[in-house]
């Protein structure tokens, strides 16, 4: 007894009458038509599809076409983006601050903090025309609005006391 015996891997050996039989049955076949001239033929007599001079004029406009879109509809640039809520913000800022200002009666011009509320006004003024030349600053934001509010607080203490 030997190793491959034993082997479950390795086939079994097939009889000999079995082998000659299977052995038999490989016999090469040539076709009864030479089958190449009729596929040259065929190849002959498939019509030629000529691309006409337009088409590429027309794939080069989509292109532009599709590359134009990709373009007009990516985000906006954040920095610009950033700008234009800093503005936004300070204009709805300062519109509030008018609303706030306009309910609290005119104090008058000899009252005693009134140097202090022309101050404050002065300070706003300059701060939004730093916002102007710097519109994505928050820093200037948060300080036109810590100034409107000091403002504002002023105004009701000369006013109520």
């Amino acid at each position: 007894m030997n190793d491959r015996d034993n082997d479950p891997l390795e086939p079994a050996p097939l009889p000999d009458a079995l082998r000659w039989r299977l052995r038999g049955l490989r016999q090469e076949a040539l076709p009864a038509v030479d089958l190449w001239d009729g596929i040259r033929d065929r190849i002959g007599q498939t019509p030629r599809r000529h691309r006409k001079p337009w088409a590429w004029m027309a794939l080069a406009a989509s292109l532009v076409l599709a590359i134009g879109l990709g373009r007009s509809l990516r985000p906006a640039d954040p920095v610009t983006e950033q700008r234009t809520v800093v503005m936004r913000e300070a204009g709805a800022l300062s519109e509030a601050y008018r609303r706030a200002l306009g309910q609290i009666p005119p104090m008058p011009a000899a009252a005693p903090l009134a140097p202090a509320i022309r101050e404050l006004d002065r300070s706003t003024g300059e701060i939004r025309h730093a916002l102007a030349r710097d519109p994505d600053s928050r820093l200037l934001l948060e300080q036109l609005q810590r100034t409107y509010a000091r403002r504002l607080a002023l105004s009701r203490r000369a006013l109520y006391g």
